[in-house]
């Protein structure tokens, strides 16, 4: 059965399953006007036993930590996807102090395209307290997601006045749900659970600001929104999700009930700006590369796949690549029922629940609150090239769990302990998946090459050569491959890299990185097409520009080579590529003839760099070469000094001395270039015998 169709059985199953549900529901008599207010609708149960209750919540939070395990396994890595960004190369967290939380704050020091200072200054403090150890960072997240589980139990709880298995169950899905792993056990994902523990504050105390009327309540949900918000702008939504609270508690929409959300929606409308505003210029794809209907199409169909893998949260990884385009520039046109699909989803409950006034209003809050929460992640605007990410599910999915858990308890009630432990078998199932997901993000290998075996690159031979006949997640061979590069597997780098080419994904690092393998196996060829690549992607990247110079010269294009290395010394600004990009510059105009250019390079590395050894080399072989020989020796010593594995340097200083008459020192020379590998002239060997 192929991947397509056995989804569109499984989102039949999930509307059939769900229809069932709802009149299961309607059978328990919960329409009944008394019962629309939550302070009726648990009259079947009554409010659990503190004790009960703390009990259940430690249970869920013990099983939560056990599937998180891995995260502290002794080979745990950061992944090259994104956590580079966040903390091995983020000063304001690898040299976090008191005096970076102004910048952190500063919004025009946003980190991977996103204004979140709360979670760099976070990730900052766990580098500082805690240390650089991926599984450190990784620890805090799980700290923070168990806290989350625990609002997550405790917002329940108060939503349904005490229904146990409605708060029980919605806690322990999202505890341990295998589609929230990615929020967790990734450590670029401290914003995931960063904003939703402030999120979760910010509810609960609305929550207990409309049941008591205390203003104090509201200033504090207002305060936790801002800092969600500042944590990711995800949590934006919020402001309107206050009015689905109010609808559940069946407050008036008066122009004082309103009012209190302007606050709310002035910040979210801020920092929904400020992140369009960050986003636009680096993330968002353009607009032209999808038509309107496919984009409705897809986003529809992400909608679908968010609700299908509740249920059947299988092949889940980090990367769900755009199904691709047919010939015709036409997607598979199943995907044109998905928007029929979506929107029976969403009205087909309502519909048939029009009587049943509870249930009617447990899946508009739950179903209300994943929609406000997905709606900004479903790729109307194509941000990257995945249609979908487990991450988005995090917040999104405590309306989905709710609905389910609303009618779980409602299902126990009816049939009692066989069902009961029917929902606990089928939630205990998600365990093993859970910590099976866990384990995949142990580092950039297990990750990517999950996503390999799920999504690979499909080639074919012809007589133009290598074809692309699906890219699949070509970005998971370019993370892999820059992964094997980093730990100098280059033979498996390579394949992975050369998959980068033939799909022609951007990523000017992968070409830099393929160049340098092609050159390493001596296709200099090879090496100037993935550098050139490079180059068009980054055309200023001093790196990529010293090495094609390299390569240039070396296929004999001195002047294209010169033209690049002067290039990359004007774009280099630290010293050690500066350094090195001067020396193949005085090396150069030496090669040439010019001597004239190569002294005034080598003049400009005394100058910048005193310590240099390639200057004393250059400037000495060339009086060596005038005769110079008292000059050749003092140049030559100097050299050898700083880089006394330079064999050039020891045979051309066994020549200076042997021409000055002094033998001795220049047996020594020559005795030290042959130590080092080097092989003399035949004239010096001659002369030495």
């Amino acid at each position: 059965m192929s991947e397509q169709v056995r989804q569109f059985f499984l989102t039949s199953a999930i509307l059939a399953g769900g229809r069932f549900v709802l009149i299961a529901m309607k059978k328990k008599h919960l329409h009944t006007a008394a019962a629309s207010r939550p302070d009726k609708a648990a009259g079947h149960v009554s409010p659990s036993s503190a004790r009960t209750l703390w009990s259940v919540l430690a249970v869920i939070l013990v099983i939560t930590a056990a599937c998180y395990v891995p995260v502290f396994d002794s080979g745990k890595e950061f992944v090259n996807w994104d956590d580079d960004v966040y903390v091995e190369r983020c000063s304001l967290v690898s040299s976090f102090t008191i005096d970076s939380i102004p910048a952190i704050f500063d919004t025009d020091n946003h980190v991977a395209s996103n204004y979140h200072p709360l979670t760099i200054l976070s990730m900052g403090l766990t580098h500082a307290f805690i240390g650089s150890d991926a599984r450190a960072f990784a620890g805090v997240n799980l700290l923070l997601h168990m806290f989350n589980t625990a609002l997550v139990f405790l917002l329940v709880y108060r939503l349904s006045r005490g229904r146990l298995w409605a708060c029980g169950l919605t806690a322990l899905w999202f505890g341990i749900h295998p589609m929230h792993v990615e929020s967790v056990a990734w450590v670029s994902q401290r914003k995931d659970v960063l904003y939703a523990f402030f999120l979760l504050l910010s509810l609960l105390a609305y929550v207990r600001y409309v049941s008591d009327g205390r203003s104090a309540m509201l200033g504090l949900a207002f305060l936790a929104f801002v800092a969600s918000c500042l944590a990711k702008a995800m949590a934006v939504p919020l402001a309107l999700v206050l009015v689905l609270i109010d609808y559940w508690y069946g407050r008036r929409f008066t122009p004082r009930v309103l009012a209190e959300k302007l606050p709310f929606l002035f910040v979210a409308v801020i920092i929904g700006l400020l992140a369009v505003s960050i986003q636009s210029k680096v993330a968002i794809a353009d607009f032209d590369a999808l038509t309107m209907p496919q984009r409705v199409a897809f986003a529809s169909y992400g909608f679908i796949m968010y609700w299908v893998k509740i249920i059947a949260p299988f092949d889940l990884v980090t990367f769900y690549p755009y199904p691709a385009l047919q010939a015709n520039g036409e997607i598979a046109s199943w995907y044109f029922l998905m928007p029929l699909v979506a929107l029976a989803m969403l009205t087909m409950p309502i519909v048939l629940l029009r009587r049943a006034v509870l249930a009617r209003s447990v899946f508009i809050l739950g179903m209300g609150f994943f929609v406000l929460f997905v709606v900004l992640v479903l790729q109307f605007l194509q941000v990257g090239d995945a249609i979908m990410a487990d991450r988005y599910t995090y917040v999104p999915y405590i309306g989905s769990f709710f609905i389910l858990a609303m009618a779980a308890d409602s299902l126990i009630a009816r049939f009692g302990k066989p069902l009961a432990g029917g929902v606990v078998l089928v939630s205990a199932a998600l365990v093993p998946l859970t910590y099976s997901q866990v384990s995949t993000w142990a580092g950039p290998e297990s990750l990517w090459s999950k996503v390999i075996r799920h999504h690979p690159c499909r080639l074919a031979s012809g007589p133009t050569g290598i074809r692309v006949i699906d890219k699949g997640a070509a970005i998971a061979y370019a993370g892999r491959g820059s992964y094997y590069f980093a730990k100098a597997r280059y033979d498996e780098a390579f394949e992975d890299l050369k998959i980068v080419e033939y799909t022609a994904l951007p990523g000017a690092a992968y070409y830099l990185r393929l160049g340098l393998l092609y050159g390493q196996r001596g296709d200099k060829q090879g090496a100037l097409r993935a550098l050139t690549t490079a180059n068009l992607q980054a055309p200023n990247d001093p790196q990529i520009l010293y090495n094609r110079g390299i390569t240039l010269a070396m296929l004999g294009k001195t002047d294209a080579a010169l033209v690049d290395l002067q290039g990359a010394l004007a774009a280099a600004s630290d010293a050690e590529t500066r350094e090195k990009v001067m020396v193949v510059l005085a090396r150069e105009t030496f090669g040439r003839g010019e001597n004239a250019a190569a002294i005034s390079w080598c003049d400009r590395l005394n100058a910048e760099f005193p310590s240099n050894a390639a200057s004393r080399f250059i400037t000495g072989t060339m009086a060596l070469m005038r005769g110079d020989n008292i000059t050749a020796v003092r140049l030559l010593t100097e050299s050898v000094r700083r880089d006394s594995s330079d064999v050039l340097s020891w045979s051309n200083l066994a020549m200076a001395h042997l021409n000055a008459g002094d033998v001795v020192p220049a047996r020594q020379a020559a005795s030290r270039a042959k130590e080092l590998g080097g092989r003399l002239q035949p004239q010096l060997e001659q002369r030495l015998r």
